[in-house]
């Protein structure tokens, strides 16, 4: 019986090394999106995709590898056959769970003891991820314009050959690919503005009678950038959507 739960958790620590290092490598080479079905037919931009890897901060991907511990647990303890394959729908299914709304709260309240080492962390977060929401926009404004004109061509001719057709079922799906990409980079930024906002209302709410005067200049300084970031992701929203009249209008050219 010793013996048996020795096994067992020694392939637990093997399988968590695995999930650990086969997520990081899909995150950073993009390789994540494909894997879930994006661009398994068409192909994201790269400079769209690598602009996109920024938004996996440290702190989301702390919290995103503990709630997909639980999965990775349900996979050997079943013994799949194919375990791989479980482990990484478990990770993936595990970090939606683990990237819950108050997650900046926890994080910054676990890892430092003064209030104004909080908020510099959250300020700090917030700061960080509006540089990655603008350099994902500039790289999606500057995807849709070339897009756009390769699209232009693409319809403007009037007699289409078979690679002429080819071509605009490649771009389709390129498109599709893309607009995929864009979308779940939305989903990320909703859930980090959410997390952003509950984190600043329970400083408002429940540790305001300990506040400084530096701490709500912080406070105030969070809100800022919290404005701002959801400007560039309302920005980034509406791009998808022009996007996707782009893709129509190719459909039916």
């Amino acid at each position: 019986m010793i013996l048996l739960a020795l096994k067992t958790l020694e392939k637990l620590m093997i399988l968590k090394k695995t999930l650990i290092a086969t997520i990081s490598a899909l995150l950073l080479c993009g390789c994540a999106n494909s894997y879930l079905g994006f661009g398994s037919k068409g192909d994201v931009d790269p400079a769209l995709e690598e602009s996109g890897a920024k938004f996996f901060s440290e702190s989301g991907f702390t919290s995103c590898l503990a709630g997909a511990g639980i999965g990775v647990a349900a996979c050997a303890a079943a013994d799949s056959d194919n375990m791989l394959a479980c482990m990484l729908i478990a990770g993936f299914s595990g970090c939606a769970v683990g990237m819950t709304t108050n997650y900046v709260f926890d994080s910054v309240r676990s890892n430092y003891a003064k209030t104004e080492d909080q908020l510099d962390a959250i300020e700090k977060m917030v700061s960080q991820d509006v540089d990655a929401i603008k350099d994902v926009n500039k790289a999606a404004s500057d995807l849709i314009e070339k897009d756009n004109h390769e699209i232009d061509s693409l319809i403007s001719k009037t007699n289409k050959t078979q690679k002429d057709k080819e071509a605009i079922n490649k771009k389709l799906l390129d498109v599709d690919a893309n607009i995929a990409y864009i979308n779940e980079q939305l989903k990320g930024i909703d859930e980090k503005v959410k997390s952003y906002e509950y984190a600043r209302k329970q400083y408002y709410e429940k540790v305001n009678d300990d506040l400084t005067h530096d701490d709500k200049a912080k406070l105030d300084e969070i809100d800022a950038n919290i404005a701002i970031l959801k400007n560039e992701r309302d920005s980034l929203y509406a791009m998808s959507e022009n996007y996707t009249l782009e893709r129509k209008r190719l459909a039916h050219g």
